[in-house]
Formats: C-alpha cells, structure tokens, sequence
C-alpha cells in the first residue's frame, strides 16, 4: 500500500468507510505490494476509485478532475487496466449477488428487465458510433440496460441509437454467454428455453423436438438437462420460502396425485385412493391461491400427512406460527394446522365451521390446476427428478428467487 495519506471525503461521490470496506478487498493485488519486489503504487486505491466514481458522477473530462485528486493520467491507467481484466464488471456482479443475498434472494436472478433509452450524441461523438432513432427523432447512441427484479443492473450496453432493441438484447445474450465460457451452441440463448418450454409444458419428445428444431435427439437431450439442472438450482427451498410465508395472513396446504404413465408393477406409485399411479406433491399457496411452493415428488402411496412430515412442512410452519388450512387428510398434524370436521352426522355449527373452512381452502385449487398444466408429468416413466420439480415451480412463480 502505498505511503501516501488517504485524502479526506469531500465530495457527495467519494466512497464512506463502509463502502471502501466493501470494495477494497474485491480489487485485483498491487503488482508490487512492497518496495523490496519492485515500486510500489504511489497513490492509494481509494483516492483512484473516488476519482472514477466523480467522472462518472458529474460527466467531466478525464482533464477536468480536481486537483486533490491524483493526476488524471493515472487514474485513467488504473481505470483502463481494470477495464480490461474485467474488474468493473466483476465489481457490478459481486455487490449485487452480495445485496440480494442480504435480502433473502438467490444471488443469481432468473427474471430479467429490459430496456432502453436514446440520448442525443455530442459532436465529438465519432459517425461510427452514432445513428439515428427513427422512432424517437434523436440522432446520437443508445444505451441498453438489463436489470433483475430490484433494480440492480446486470449488464449495460451503449450502441448507435439506430440499433434495436431486439438485436442488443441478443447481443447482451452472447455477451453473457461468453462470459461464462460457455461453448459454441446450435441455438441462441431464447431457442434453448423455447425448447425447454416445450418439453415441459407440451411434453413433446426428444424426437418431435429434434426435428422440429433442426439438431440431434443427444443435443435436444444436453440442452434439456441443462436448462432443467440450472433452473433447478435456482429454485428456492422450503427454508427460503418460508421467509416469504412468513409475510402472508395464513397459508393453504393441500397435496395431490400427480397422474404418471407407469408399469403395474411399480407398486410404490400405486395410489388406492385414485385408483392409478402418480407422485405425491405437497403444495403451499398464498391465501389467493398463488403458488408460494411445491415439495419434491414422493411416491404417490404416500400418504398427504405422512409427505407434509417428510418434507418438514408442519414443523416449518410451527416453528413459524402460521396459520395453516388444509383438508381432511391433515387429521392429527397438529399445531397451527387447520381442519375440518369428520363425521357424517355433525351439529349445525361444526357444520357451517366446515363450509367456510372449504371456502377459504378451495381457493388453493387453482395452484393443483397450474401444475397439472404441465404434459410432462403424465409422461414420467423413470424415477421421477427433483430438478424437473424444481423447474416447474421456478416458471411457475419467477418472483420466488427474484
């Protein structure tokens, strides 16, 4: 580090104490950090950082910094240098999945926001990087932005204002994919969650895919498996959802037989209540009936009491204090789990406790209609996957992570 005193804070752009604390330990090593392997840096990397955040903060010329800055010329090289090794953007990343973990959100954002806006060029902005907004009568650049669901930006994009909209967007696609490395692709980004879709939703086979398409059933397969694992990974946990549950008046609580094509002899899958084979799925709906989270599939022999244990659902909402409907099949779970009456002949009051009861419960069938959408269920042969459960629930509540 270098010797030099840190520069007091005096304007609104320079970095507090909390900040710096922040920044200061994702910044790349000195290169020298002593003078005993080499010269050491002569200003201190606040000083740098503050500098960068005024020009950005008020539009000045490289020039124009303030004199109790460090020189220009050498806050341009740092800027430069970490431009190039991507520090800018690894900085961008790293506090935003660092905020929304803070917030109970998974680092990674599944939805995104798209958008851009076209400002007027000055004229030293060079004919190569201008054009002209027909829509919008602005002749200059535009810049794109793509933010997550609280605003924090994810990637940015300056083009000539005559580029749509469409064409940046795939642009930001392959730059994302270049930076995860990933490899050479038959199809673009947005084919590949088509094809995703597809599957799940329609159930259309590897083979229908493929040639719809135009690549191989192994390609349609990789694809697949891919986006089902990432989405997967994505989706949240029964102890991350419970933060969101925590928020709402009460819950419904209801399981279902999700109907699976299946040999005889997988017994386990047997349901005797249904008369036919399928998964047990345990569903949490808001008291809108919107779907808040679904438990993995279980065989559907099992009983809805016995998955609710097994998934740990009656002692998450316990251990929460949450009101909790449900139907008769929760006899016995105790706790804050609400039931109906069972028996035929009951008096007139239990009677009307039961019919507001379903009232309130029935709402909670409009998540078990949005998950029996899904054709790909009714196709299951093999062992049912958790990640295709997990996906499911991720497209059919985007908000659960954000």
């Amino acid at each position: 580090m270098p010797a030099s005193t840190i520069r007091r804070r005096r304007y609104p752009s320079d970095t507090s104490v909390a900040e710096w604390t922040l920044i200061e330990q994702l910044l790349p090593l000195p290169a020298c950090p002593s003078r005993t392997v080499g010269r050491p840096e002569e200003w201190h990397r606040r000083d740098i950082v503050d500098a960068i955040r005024y020009l950005v903060d008020n539009g000045v010329k490289w020039r124009a910094l303030p004199a109790d800055y460090p020189p220009w010329q050498t806050v341009y090289y740092h800027f430069a240098a970490w431009h190039r090794r991507g520090v800018i953007g690894f900085l961008r990343d790293q506090l935003r999945r660092q905020i929304r973990t803070d917030q109970g959100r998974c680092p990674w954002s599944v939805t995104l926001i798209v958008d851009s806006q076209s400002v007027k060029g000055a004229e030293t902005v060079s004919k190569a990087t201008r054009g002209f907004d027909a829509g919008k009568k602005i002749n200059g650049r535009k810049r794109h932005i793509a933010v997550d669901t609280l605003g924090l930006p994810v990637m940015i994009t300056v083009t000539p204002a005559d580029t749509t909209d469409r064409d940046a967007a795939s642009g930001q696609l392959t730059a994302r994919r270049q930076e995860i490395k990933t490899r050479w692709r038959r199809l673009s980004a947005a084919r590949q969650a088509l094809l995703t879709l597809a599957h799940l939703r329609c159930g259309d086979t590897y083979a229908q895919l493929a040639a719809g398409f135009g690549i191989g059933i192994a390609t349609v397969y990789r694809y697949i498996r891919e986006a089902v694992d990432t989405l997967s990974t994505l989706a949240p946990s029964l102890a991350e959802a419970m933060r969101t549950i925590r928020t709402k008046a009460f819950v419904i609580l209801d399981g279902t037989l999700l109907p699976i094509d299946r040999i005889a002899a997988d017994t386990p899958y047997y349901s005797g209540k249904h008369t036919r084979h399928g998964t047990n799925v345990q569903v949490l709906t808001d008291p809108f009936g919107r779907l808040l989270w679904a438990s993995p599939a279980l065989p559907g022999s099992t009983h809805d009491l016995t998955a609710a244990r097994q998934n740990g659902i009656i002692e998450a909402l316990a251990d929460a204090g949450l009101k909790c409907w449900a139907d008769k099949a929760y006899q016995g779970a105790g706790g804050s789990v609400r039931v109906p009456f069972r028996r035929r002949r009951l008096r007139r009051w239990k009677r009307r406790h039961n019919t507001t009861h379903a009232k309130i419960r029935c709402v909670g069938e409009r998540a078990m209609a949005t998950l029996k959408g899904w054709r790909l269920r009714r196709k299951l042969r093999c062992s049912t996957r958790p990640s295709v459960q997990a996906s499911i629930l991720l497209l059919d509540n985007p908000s659960s992570v954000g």
